[in-house]
C-alpha cells in the first residue's frame, strides 16, 4: 500500500493532501502515533506517521530538524490533525514537506488516531504475513550460502536480485568486503594497493548516531543521488555496512526486512572470518615464537609448513599500539575494536614492499606486534640511512591504515643471523624502555648501545652502590633541588647561562647552588674525572633508581 492507496480509502475521503505530492508513491509498512519528540529515534522506515504536530510547535529549529529526521527514515508520510497546535500552518512545515517529497496529509478534528491505525494495520497484515515469511526464506538462503563459504559474495548477488539496486558490503572501517562493485558505485570508490574504500566523505545527509542504528536511513550523496544504508549491528557492535544506491526503484516494506536479515547474516560470517582468522594466526605466532625463542633446528621449523626464507639475515622490530583515548566502557565493543585494529595492522604489513627489505613476518605477542625483517641476499651493506627510511615508510604505511587514535612506536634490534634472532629481539625490547610519551616515533638499538651495554654488564645492585657512592649527600629529599640543578648543569656541559634559562633561576642563584653542591661532595665539578663519575651516576639513578 503506498499513500495514494491509503488516500483512496473510504475512511481517508475527507483527507487533504497539503504538500509533498512528489512523494505519494512511497510504501506504508506500517503506522506511528507520535506526539512525544523523544520517540522519534523508535520510528522505522516506511511508516505512517499519525500526529497532532504538538512537537513541530516548539520552533522553526525543531521543524526542521524533525522533517530532516523522517526524510532520513524513509517516512511514508505524515497524516496531520493540526487544530490544537498548527493553526494556522506553518508555511515552512509546507514548504519543506514539497522539498522533500513527504506527503503531508490534513485529517479531519473528528477522525481518531486508532481508527487510523486500526485500519491500516489490518490492512497490512496479510502483507506482513507474506514479507515476514519471504524474509525468513531469504534468510535461510543466505545462511546456507554463508555455511556453503560463498559469503559476502552470495549475500550481495541476492540482495541485488531482490532490491533491483546496486549493493555493497563494508566493514566498519568503510572497506569493501566484496569484489563486485556496480558502475553507479565507482565514483564513490577509491582504490589503494591491497582494498577499496567507500568515501565516507561523499554523503551529504547521514545520521550522526548511524554506527548504533539498528534499522535503514536514507542517504544523499553530493551528486544528489540518494540510497539507503543499514548498519551490520548485532550483540551491540556495528561490524559494517550495507549501502543500497535507489538506481532503478524505491524500496518497500519486503525490502527493508530482506535487508535487516542480511545483516544479521554478514555479521555472523564476519565473526565466522574473523575466528579463523585468530585460528591461522596463532598457528603463525607458534612458528614465530618457536624459531625466536625455542631450540628448534631448521628440520623442525619446517614442520609447520610456514612458507619461509632461513638463508636470509633478519632484523627483529617491536611494533606497539598505545591508545591515545582509552575512554571505551563496553567491553565487547572494546575487544572488537582492538582484533580490528589488529586485522588492519597485519593488512597493511601484508602488503608493505620494499625492494631491499624483501621479507616482513608480523605475529602478535602480547601487547605488542613482534615483526621479522628480511634483508635481500644481493646486499652486502645496507647503510644505517637506508634502513631508517624503509622504517619510516614503514611506520607511515601503518599509520595510514590504523584509526587516528593511536600512537605508533617501533623498536628496532640489530640485522643478526636467522641462529641469532633472540639478540636482536632483546635488543628491542630493552629499549621498549627508552619511550617518549604521546608520540609515535622509532626507536633503534644501534643508537643506545651505550645504555643497552651497560644494562647487559652491570647489575642493579651494583649500579646502586655506585650512585650511592658518588650522589648519597644529594639524594636526600631537602637537597632534591640540588639534585635537579646538578643534572641540569652536567646535561648543559657546565654552561651556566643555559642552565639558568633551563631552571628558570638567576645565574648568581645558580652560581650559589653549584658552590653548595661541591661543599657536600668536597671536590670541585669542573673537572673531567668528576664530570664522568657524575654524569655516570646520574644515569644509572635514572636508569636503575625505578627498579
Amino acid at each position: 500500500m503506498d499513500i495514494t492507496d491509503f488516500l483512496k480509502l473510504p475512511f481517508a475521503k475527507s483527507f487533504t493532501l497539503l504538500a509533498g505530492e512528489h512523494g505519494t508513491h512511497h510504501q506504508i509498512t506500517g503506522v506511528n502515533i507520535l506526539d512525544n519528540p523523544k520517540a522519534s529515534d523508535w520510528l522505522s522506515p516506511g511508516e505512517l506517521i499519525v500526529t497532532s504536530g504538538y512537537f513541530f510547535s516548539e520552533s522553526p529549529e525543531a521543524l526542521e530538524r524533525f522533517l530532516t529526521h523522517f526524510h532520513r527514515l524513509n517516512i511514508a508520510g505524515i497524516c496531520i490533525k493540526p487544530q490544537i497546535y498548527l493553526t494556522p500552518l506553518p508555511k515552512a512545515l509546507i514548504e519543506r514537506c514539497n522539498e522533500l517529497a513527504i506527503p503531508l496529509i490534513e485529517i479531519p478534528y473528528g477522525i481518531a488516531f486508532s481508527k487510523i491505525l486500526n485500519t491500516v494495520m489490518n490492512l497490512l497484515s496479510n502483507e506482513s504475513n507474506e514479507a515476514n515469511q519471504m524474509a525468513l526464506d531469504f534468510s535461510s538462503d543466505l545462511l546456507e550460502a554463508g555455511l556453503k563459504g560463498d559469503g559476502f559474495t552470495e549475500v550481495q548477488h541476492k540482495l541485488e536480485t531482490l532490491l533491483g539496486n546496486p549493493l555493497i558490503i563494508t566493514n566498519q572501517d568503510w572497506s569493501l568486503l566484496v569484489e563486485h562493485v556496480d558502475e553507479a558505485f565507482l565514483p564513490y570508490i577509491q582504490k589503494n594497493t591491497h582494498q577499496m574504500h567507500f568515501q565516507k566523505e561523499a554523503f551529504d545527509t547521514l545520521p550522526p548516531n548511524l554506527a548504533y542504528l539498528k534499522h535503514p536511513s536514507s542517504f544523499a550523496l553530493n551528486n544528489q543521488q540518494t540510497g539507503t544504508i543499514l548498519p551490520v549491528f548485532f550483540n551491540d557492535i556495528t561490524y559494517g555496512y550495507l549501502i543500497v544506491l535507489q538506481k532503478n526503484r524505491d524500496l518497500n516494506r519486503k525490502d527493508y526486512l530482506a535487508l535487516e536479515h542480511a545483516s544479521i547474516t554478514v555479521a555472523l560470517e564476519i565473526v565466522h572470518r574473523t575466528e579463523k582468522e585468530r585460528i591461522q594466526n596463532k598457528v603463525l605466532r607458534d612458528f614465530y615464537r618457536e624459531l625466536l625463542f625455542g631450540h628448534s633446528s631448521i628440520e623442525d621449523l619446517s614442520a609447520f609448513n610456514i612458507e619461509f626464507n632461513y638463508e636470509i639475515p633478519y632484523t627483529v622490530v617491536i611494533v606497539a599500539l598505545d591508545s591515545i583515548n582509552e575512554d571505551t566502557t563496553n567491553l565487547v565493543q572494546q575487544k572488537y575494536e582492538e582484533e580490528r585494529t589488529i586485522r588492519q595492522v597485519f593488512a597493511a604489513a601484508k602488503f608493505f614492499q620494499d625492494p631491499i627489505f624483501t621479507e616482513l613476518h608480523l605475529f602478535k605477542q602480547g601487547g605488542y606486534f613482534i615483526g621479522l625483517v628480511g634483508h635481500a641476499k644481493q646486499q652486502t651493506k645496507i647503510s644505517p640511512t637506508m634502513e631508517q627510511q624503509f622504517f619510516e615508510a614503514f611506520q607511515a604505511y601503518l599509520l595510514k591504515n590504523v584509526p587516528s587514535s593511536f600512537y605508533l612506536n617501533i623498536y628496532v634490534g640489530t640485522k643478526q643471523a636467522i641462529d641469532s634472532l633472540t639478540q636482536s629481539y632483546r635488543e628491542a625490547k630493552r629499549i621498549i624502555d627508552y619511550q617518549k610519551p604521546a608520540q609515535s616515533k622509532i626507536y633503534f638499538a644501534q643508537n643506545f648501545y651505550f645504555e643497552l651495554f651497560l644494562r647487559q654488564h652491570i647489575q642493579t645492585d651494583d649500579a646502586m652502590s655506585y650512585v650511592k657512592h658518588y650522589l648519597a649527600p644529594l639524594l636526600i629529599p631537602k637537597n632534591q633541588d640540588l639534585l635537579e640543578t646538578l643534572t641540569a648543569y652536567l646535561d648543559n656541559h657546565l654552561n651556566l647561562a643555559t642552565t639558568s634559562r633551563d631552571l628558570f633561576i638567576h645565574r648568581n642563584t645558580l652560581l650559589y647552588r653549584i658552590t653548595k653542591i661541591e661543599k657536600i661532595l668536597g671536590y670541585p665539578l669542573d673537572t673531567s674525572q668528576a664530570t664522568l663519575s657524575l654524569q655516570l651516576a646520574l644515569h644509572f639513578l635514572r636508569e636503575y633508581g625505578k627498579e
